[in-house]
């Protein structure tokens, strides 16, 4: 019986016309000087060539760390040669790597969710092994591994952002392989020698085209997508730059994350500007390049960079490539494209649908009493050069708190003793009349800020419904600022039905509208869900800043 063996497995895209157009430049040239090999052969599935690299002799780094107190022997190098098995299969061009052989392979040529697709179709949902996951909302990526096959919730998969990047497991058809991982490769283990491959690989790409995943919790992978095919993000990038051009309303600049306690100012830097201001956009940026506009390029987005700017400082604490700041999506060939933090998404149109329409639903009338940030000058004067800023969540919410009845709980933190840490806030705002717990975020559009917004709420609206110290603790923190009889008022109010209400502080877009990024709306959505389902009402609205141009 023949051992256990791992192939690592990779399927060529169907414009692929032959073995050479898999590899990289790199190896063409390692080939073309005849560094490595290439050797055909035509017993081996319809057509073969395996390519040899030999690797370069190498001093290991740990050498020169030991001879600073030892004699370390001369000629210690490490030299890891590697190997590639190109061949054809009943129409179909493979790759078979063998240790770091991939590097020589070009991703644009293959197919980016093969391996993937082919896993979640041939292990079962609820024997994995291990998952590699990222989320967008917190910008985490993350690998989790089971002693045993477990299902696929076991993992940790709660959240609308959450993206499968690998999964492991056993096979639900021994017939096929043992264990199974899939990526963008396919790595499978089977009791067979290399001749047998061609055949498995053939069975693997049925798994790939199956969808059979769909009634299963695997069904997510559909619903949001990392893109990694090369040509896609090119084309994509392509639309964007366009998009910019073109002035379309599809894509906006997302505010760089501020310091809690930080006013800031902006500006476009590395692109020849000069002005500074409170907020910026895409339109601030168009207008801006002037003519140069209609010669945007890729790679000026790629340079030009947004730069936030602390209220006494002279030079950024913070900034991001133009690029790595535009929110937004496109359609693309028929599906819808998203693009966050300088990464494209897939996204399925039901998601896409669901979000749009909780949001919808979720947008309420403008609160009068909720007027518009104040804008300043911090360093002097009103000329362009000059720094301008919006005045910060802190010092806004304590005008409201003083101009109306809300009450103001910003920083004002309920201590609960079982509970480590410094505290919880309820809320930035207090409206007892109105039963509001009112939460306020200051212009921002990046999908991690606002995302983080929508839990911290929830996680408040959690702690009130669900653990009676922390509602006692309201009342006690409310009672210590602003007297016995509003935290009576308060302790009344409590059996009424609720609403936690999200306010964020943001210019309309072009069309009039307020809108945040795809991303957060997700965010959104799934808290809102949580929420709702604790007996809570939600709303969503915007105040207003002044454009500035």
């Amino acid at each position: 019986m023949p051992k256990l063996n791992t192939f690592c497995l990779y399927l060529a895209k169907p414009n692929v016309g032959s073995f050479d157009d898999l590899l990289t430049a790199n190896a063409h040239g390692l080939l073309e000087g005849g560094v490595a090999k290439a050797t055909s052969s035509s017993s081996f599935a319809d057509a073969a060539t395996l390519y040899t690299f030999p690797g370069f002799p190498q001093i290991p780094k740990w050498v020169p760390l030991l001879q600073a107190s030892f004699a370390v022997p001369d000629r210690l190098f490490s030299q890891s040669p590697c190997a590639m098995v190109v061949f054809k299969k009943d129409g179909n061009i493979f790759a078979l790597t063998f240790s770091y052989a991939h590097v020589y392979l070009d991703d644009a040529k293959t197919e980016a969710s093969f391996g993937l697709k082919a896993a979640v179709n041939a292990v079962s949902d609820n024997k994995l092994r291990s998952v590699e996951r990222s989320n967008i909302g917190d910008a985490i990526r993350d690998f989790a591994q089971s002693a045993g096959l477990r299902d696929l919730r076991s993992f940790g998969f709660d959240d609308a952002l959450d993206l499968i990047r690998k999964v492991s497991g056993r096979a639900t058809d021994n017939d096929f392989a043992n264990l199974v991982t899939g990526a963008r490769s396919l790595r499978f283990s089977k009791r067979i020698p290399l001749g047998d491959v061609p055949d498995a690989a053939v069975e693997a790409v049925a798994l790939f085209k199956s969808k059979a995943y769909r009634k299963t919790t695997f069904r997510i992978i559909d619903f949001l997508s990392p893109v990694l095919d090369p040509v896609i993000e090119a084309e994509l990038d392509d639309a964007l730059v366009n998009a910019v051009r073109s002035g379309s309303d599809e894509f906006e600049i997302a505010i760089p994350e501020i310091l809690p306690t930080g006013i800031g100012s902006f500006r476009f830097e590395h692109a020849g500007f000069s002005r500074f201001h409170p907020d910026l956009s895409v339109e601030l940026y168009s207008t801006e390049l002037g003519d140069r506009l209609a010669r945007l390029t890729l790679s000026d987005l790629k340079k030009h960079t947004v730069a936030a700017y602390g209220e006494n400082e002279n030079t950024p604490f913070q900034h991001w490539s133009v690029y790595d700041a535009l929110v937004g999506s496109l359609l693309h060939r028929g599906e819808r494209y998203a693009l966050n933090e300088g990464l494209w998404y897939g996204v399925g149109k039901t998601l896409k649908d669901s979000a749009d329409r909780k949001f919808s639903d979720l947008c309420a009338k403008p609160d009068k009493k909720l007027r518009t940030l104040k804008k300043f000058y911090p360093s002097g004067g009103k000329s362009g050069k000059q720094k301008v800023a919006y005045q910060s969540e802190e010092s806004y919410n304590a005008e409201i708190a003083s101009e109306t009845d809300y009450l103001l709980l910003d920083q004002k933190l309920v201590q609960i003793d079982e509970v480590p840490g410094p505290g919880i806030e309820v809320c930035d705002l207090l409206d007892i009349k109105g039963c509001r717990f009112i939460h306020v975020k200051k212009s921002s559009r990046q999908s991690s800020v606002l995302s983080h917004f929508f839990k911290q709420g929830s996680n408040s609206a959690r702690m009130l419904r669900q653990y009676e110290p922390f509602k006692a603790g309201l009342i006690e923190v409310v009672s210590k600022h602003f007297g016995q009889a509003r935290a009576r008022e308060l302790a009344k109010a409590l059996a009424n039905r609720w609403t936690i209400e999200f306010q964020i502080a943001d210019f309309p877009r072009p069309d009039g509208t307020n809108n945040i990024p795809f991303f957060s709306k997700l965010t959104l959505k799934e808290e809102a869900r949580n929420i709702e389902a604790m007996g809570f009402d939600v709303r969503l609205g915007f105040i207003r800043l002044a454009r500035t141009l």
